[in-house]
């Protein structure tokens, strides 16, 4: 264990020499806590069980490797952003997990394992006699066990050779996640709640395992000119499944995700026109806190870098859609037959043709969270865009195609619809293929999340990023 520990130094060091290098020593630190999972099981529990006591123990070691590995501000990495680190990626963490529970959980759980065991080649009433008449080895397990029993885990039951140290080990680390989960969400105010339910779900959390950012890819729509001639992903897929980023991306990213200050403070936005003539010239939001900034940072229609971020998300699904065996995707311009409820005329994005299928136009979009259920900036987004085109609202179409609205929230939440589209999609692609139909909706959802997110970054960067410098 003191070897694991004195690995993590380097780590942090690997992680300093690039983008794609931050992120492998991240999964590689990932993977501590279930090392010391394995220690714990093997060594002595004493030494096991004094070590993470002496200085904080590993936690402390862990936590300061994440840190100092996205160079966060120590004055910032405080108890509640340490606690989100520890969620898992699903929840809106780090997938982290606490050592300190990690070891306490083992511990009690070897010890249930090996007690029936224990009395029966000894005789010995090994951890069911008196507390008054017991070893110095048994009050130990037993602090340990009543300390987990303070924090709500079901007590052992030591004298039941069938309960088990496995059942009893997944229900403690169940209700700790749970727990967790509740203490990261105590005390947070209305727009950090909205924050961590969209950094939770299971696209949310697909680019923090790291897969799809690392290498580089153009997503260009005119790349690809034969799809059909394709027998596995097209090449701009296949070379690298990941996005032209920088080192500093990646403090962006995770600065965001945390509720981190992620754009210099000003009086107001500031960001001016693209197009000459626009009045006023700047915008003048003028945002009301540090968290708000952020999202009009990635919100604000002022400049090119909302159309930028929405075209090449867009390019992306084009892309991910003509890996399906014989399917097609058009771009759509601006049309006078597809009136908007503001008169302005319009389209959806894309127009995509999969044999079997019905025409399927795509819309895209990314908007700010919203107060309330998760995902609800997402799940309004799609139905405002089912709503914009009155054609499509009103039924009035004479052809038969099928409407899909694709909307993800700035932390990379997917709306219920773009879940099933996105997981319609991919089975399809994967059953043409003769791929796994669940490992084909994964790397869909991470190498869409992955663009979304170096959009984020970039944008992030252009309006002023706080600690891009770190």
């Amino acid at each position: 264990m003191r070897d694991t520990l004195a690995l993590l130094p380097k780590l942090v060091e690997h992680g300093r020499a690039g983008y794609a290098r931050k992120w492998s020593a991240f999964r590689l630190l990932r993977n501590v806590p279930a090392r010391f999972a394995f220690i714990a099981r093997v060594a002595d529990p004493r030494v096991v069980r004094g070590l993470h006591r002496q200085r904080g123990g590993p936690q402390v070691a862990v936590d300061a490797a994440f840190r100092d590995l996205f160079a966060l501000d120590p004055l910032l990495f405080t108890e509640e952003v340490k606690a989100q680190v520890h969620l898992p990626a699903s929840k809106g963490g780090f997938g982290l997990a606490p050592t300190v529970d990690t070891l306490e959980v083992q511990y009690v759980s070897a010890a249930l394992l090996v007690a029936p065991v224990v009395r029966a080649l000894t005789g010995l009433p090994f951890l069911v006699r008196s507390r008054d008449h017991s070893t110095p080895s048994e009050r130990s397990i037993w602090s340990s066990a009543d300390q987990l029993a303070a924090r709500g885990c079901a007590p052992p039951a030591w004298g039941d050779a069938t309960e088990g140290g496995k059942a009893w080990s997944k229900a403690a680390r169940e209700h700790l996640a749970v727990a967790r989960e509740e203490q990261v969400f105590d005390g947070l105010d209305d727009d950090d709640a909205a924050r961590m339910e969209s950094c939770s779900g299971p696209s949310a959390g697909a680019w923090v395992h790291g897969r799809a950012l690392v290498g580089s890819v153009d997503l260009e729509p005119e790349l690809v000119t034969d799809p059909g001639a394709f027998r596995g992903p097209p090449p701009c897929l296949k070379a690298a499944t990941g996005l032209r980023s920088c080192d500093a991306d990646a403090r962006r990213l995770v600065r965001l995700r945390l509720g981190m200050p992620t754009v210099a403070p000003r009086a107001t936005c500031g960001r001016r026109a693209a197009t000459p003539g626009i009045i006023p010239a700047a915008c003048p939001i003028a945002p009301s806190s540090q968290l708000r900034a952020s999202w009009h940072a990635l919100s604000c229609q002022y400049g090119a870098d909302i159309r930028r971020r929405h075209d090449r998300v867009a390019s992306l699904l084009r892309l991910l859609i003509l890996e399906i065996a014989g399917a097609t995707v058009d771009w759509l311009p601006h049309s006078d037959e597809w009136r908007q409820d503001d008169g302005e005329p319009g389209e959806p994005d894309l127009l995509a043709r999969v044999p079997g299928w019905e025409d399927m136009y795509i819309d895209v979009t990314v908007v700010a969270p919203k107060q309330g259920a998760p995902g609800q900036g997402a799940s309004d987004a799609e139905c405002t865009k089912e709503r914009k085109y009155p054609a499509w609202r009103d039924r009035v179409k004479a052809s038969v195609h099928e409407f899909q609205a694709a909307a993800w929230e700035h932390y990379g939440r997917a709306g219920q619809t773009t879940e099933l589209l996105i997981a319609r999609l991919a089975t399809r692609c994967a059953h043409d293929r003769g791929f796994a139909p669940s490992g084909e909706v994964t790397r869909w959802r991470e190498l869409l999340a992955a663009c979304l997110m170096g959009e984020q970054a970039h944008i992030l960067a252009r309006h002023g990023h706080i600690g891009a410098a770190n």
